[in-house]
């Protein structure tokens, strides 16, 4: 039974609680296929794909080691939070190119109108 503390409350831990659990994990054998690994541990497809950041199905390679079963469901995998990492890297040059791109428009566009105001006839 919890005791009580000073403070008049109730603590409880959980000690080797469902969030301590690791991931599972299944080596990827030349006779696999992600619906074949998807079928053996009864879970999805597209949450091996993301658990194990997988960008390209075709180049999953024998004695990769695949997360099957995450250990805490709540938190991301490794390969998740760098996924993510890169994801927001490349929104990060998009917008960096997108926004040379508008300057460089902006600047030809003051450019065109400099040389349209040089080349109108004079009238004196």
């Amino acid at each position: 039974m919890p005791c009580p503390y000073s403070d008049g409350t109730l603590r409880h831990w959980e000690w080797g609680s469902e969030s301590n659990k690791p991931d599972k994990f299944h080596t990827y054998e030349s006779t696999d296929n992600l619906a074949k690994v998807s079928k053996k541990y009864k879970v999805a497809i597209p949450d091996i794909i993301k658990w194990n950041g997988i960008k390209d199905v075709k180049k999953i390679y024998i004695g990769q080691k695949l997360i099957v079963t995450k250990g805490n469901p709540d938190e991301p995998t490794a390969m998740e939070l760098q996924a993510e990492r890169t994801k927001a890297k490349m929104q990060v040059r998009e917008a960096a190119v997108q926004g040379k791109i508008e300057k460089a428009m902006k600047a030809a566009e003051v450019s065109e109108q400099s040389e349209a105001k040089r080349s109108e006839p004079q009238q004196n």
